[in-house]
């Protein structure tokens, strides 16, 4: 029990889902209840978020992958296209 997360894909999901969200401001901030909003069309929580990252964290190869996966489908997202692609 006390290893049990959310699969890694929900993780990725959900981060990239908060990362291009349309409301979010100039800031780089979502609204108030946005983020919750927006984990609840997921079927997450921001506890769920916190866990993964409590059981996973320390797992640097790991983490560094899910990012690397993150960055690249927020940059996708945005029409962004990355050096030397």
């Amino acid at each position: 029990m006390a290893g049990e997360t959310i699969p890694s894909d929900s993780f990725v999901e959900a981060m990239v889902a908060l990362r291009t969200s349309p409301v979010m401001g100039t800031s780089g901030f979502l609204p108030a209840g946005e983020p919750e909003r927006i984990l609840g069309e997921h079927g997450l929580t921001p506890e769920d978020l916190r866990r993964f990252v409590e059981v996973h964290g320390a797992n640097v190869p790991m983490m560094t992958d899910l990012w690397t996966q993150i960055e690249s489908r927020v940059a996708e997202a945005r029409g962004v296209t990355e050096p030397g692609n």
